[in-house]
């Protein structure tokens, strides 16, 4: 498999496994990278989502889309370590 085949095959199952807010976020970066190269994003929706060809993705957009999910898994991350630590401070105080 070659480099470019499995970052396209990260990015694909990173976007499978998050919410639909961070759906949002992803199109969004994708609109704006093609509207940045004067192109026309071609897509096709129905009830299940949007749906594009990876494989047309320049590594330019490849490297914003991986850079954009990791800073969402830190988030994700970081939102999870103060719910812990909220529920733990919670759990502390009752006597």
């Amino acid at each position: 498999m070659n480099d470019k085949l499995k970052r396209l095959t990260f990015i694909k199952n990173k976007i499978e496994s998050i919410d639909q807010i961070e759906h949002l976020q992803i199109f969004t970066c994708i609109q704006n990278h093609y509207n940045e190269q004067n192109t026309e994003l071609k897509y096709t929706t129905n009830r299940n989502g949007v749906f594009m060809n990876m494989s047309t993705f320049d590594d330019e957009l490849i490297d914003k889309l991986e850079k954009l999910i990791n800073d969402l898994d830190d988030y994700a991350e970081k939102r999870n370590t103060y719910k812990n630590m909220m529920t733990n401070d919670e759990t502390s105080l009752e006597v």
